[in-house]
């Protein structure tokens, strides 16, 4: 009987969550293991509201008379365009590929504090991938370092992500408590590598997103599944602002791509469309298959996104990734696109205009393989060692 394998990761919040959630399953799936995912409701209204209160500037901008007045301007607008009502459908669709696609818990937990008091038993615990540690996401939630398992039980993280290169004081203890407990870690980024060791002497594996783990080929089936036909070339244009906000300096990156491309833009999960009328079109009601089909067949992309970025790699597209700047903090874009030769794709929101070039794939790819192959040969000795009792050559 094959070994079980319990997952706690965030699978719910986007497209990438839900897909680096797959992905992860998929590939404990190919070595042997029987996975599933946790089923932790993230996030919650708990999440929420330490979030504003931690989050000054978001806090600010929701209170008093304007900060009423902004929320309900914004409100409208979504109805009157619609977007709440492709929201909707884009939830419906996500949530659709979650309940058909993942191999969750047979518990759905919708507290931290049903989970600790009542865990699921399996064989070994992963954490990862995605923003699990992330402070300003996690805001003290220690579920995603599995506060929840037994002790006796051997736990590791694979390609888990801080985003942010240090820990504020109020949770790094807990951070310190239990992380220690792990017998092998994995992250996304060499900052978070650093970190890691900073705060409990043990060595951390820079890995690949689960995106990149799995055979491409998995996605290319997978984006078969999706309805959405495009009669015509594209730019896709896929830009996060949890991050950051790139806006409005974005918009002349994107017309100085469009302009030296001929492309019209296709905006995804967007609440603007800054091309209305200028050849632009706005996407937003879509799931999962839907969102892979759409990075496959465009001719070339732009976005503030690691999944983003990930998937225009996996399918070797054109593509830039702009990012705030070196000091940001959040590295994660940058990080992925020096590991595998790519650092040219990596353009400041600074810019000031943008030489359209072509990725030099012959020597991308090769290393792309190779980080594929070290990823999965850390992730099957990890799950090797600590299901034979032993200690890990990543613990020190």
């Amino acid at each position: 009987m094959p070994k079980k394998v319990g997952i706690i990761t965030m699978h719910i919040p986007n497209c990438g969550s839900v897909l680096q959630a797959f992905a992860t399953q998929k590939k404990l799936e190919q070595l042997g293991f029987e996975a599933e995912i946790i089923d932790y409701l993230y996030p919650t209204k708990w999440h929420f509201e330490r979030r504003d209160a931690k989050d000054v500037d978001l806090k600010a901008s929701r209170q008093g008379p304007g900060g009423h007045l902004r929320y309900l301007f914004q409100s409208m607008s979504r109805r009157i365009l619609g977007i709440k009502r492709d929201r909707k459908k884009a939830r419906d669709l996500k949530h659709r590929f979650i309940q058909t696609k993942l191999k969750l818990s047979p518990v759905k937990y919708k507290s931290a504090g049903e989970l600790r008091a009542q865990p699921p038993i399996y064989d070994f615990y992963l954490t990862g991938s995605d923003q699990v540690w992330n402070p300003r996401f996690a805001v003290g939630d220690t579920i995603f370092m599995c506060d929840f398992a037994p002790d006796n039980i051997p736990r590791a993280s694979y390609a888990a992500c801080f985003a942010t290169e240090t820990i504020p004081d109020a949770y790094r203890q807990s951070y310190v408590t239990h992380l220690s407990k792990y017998k092998a870690i994995s992250v996304r980024e060499r900052p978070a590598a650093k970190l890691v060791r900073s705060l409990t002497g043990m060595s951390a594996e820079v890995v690949c997103d689960p995106s990149l783990l799995v055979d491409p080929g998995m996605w290319e089936r997978l984006a078969d599944e999706s309805s959405i036909r495009n009669g015509k070339p594209y730019l896709l244009v896929y830009i996060e602002t949890y991050a950051y906000n790139p806006y409005p300096k974005i918009i002349d990156l994107i017309d100085d791509v469009k302009r030296q491309t001929g492309l019209d833009v296709i905006y995804i999960f967007s609440e603007r469309n800054p091309h209305r009328g200028r050849g632009g079109r706005l996407l937003n009601a879509i799931g999962p298959t839907d969102y892979v089909r759409l990075f496959r067949d465009a001719s070339f992309v732009i976005t503030t996104s690691l999944h983003g970025t990930a998937f225009s790699l996996i399918f070797k597209k054109s593509f830039y990734s702009v990012v705030k700047d070196a000091e940001s903090g959040d590295s994660r874009m940058f990080s992925l696109l020096r590991e595998v030769g790519a650092e040219d794709r990596a353009i400041s929101i600074n810019a000031s205009g943008i030489d359209v070039t072509e990725p030099d794939y012959s020597e991308i790819t090769p290393k792309l393989d190779a980080w594929r192959e070290q990823s999965e040969t850390f992730l099957k000795g990890a799950l090797s060692q600590a299901m034979s009792g032993t200690e890990s050559d990543h613990v020190h």
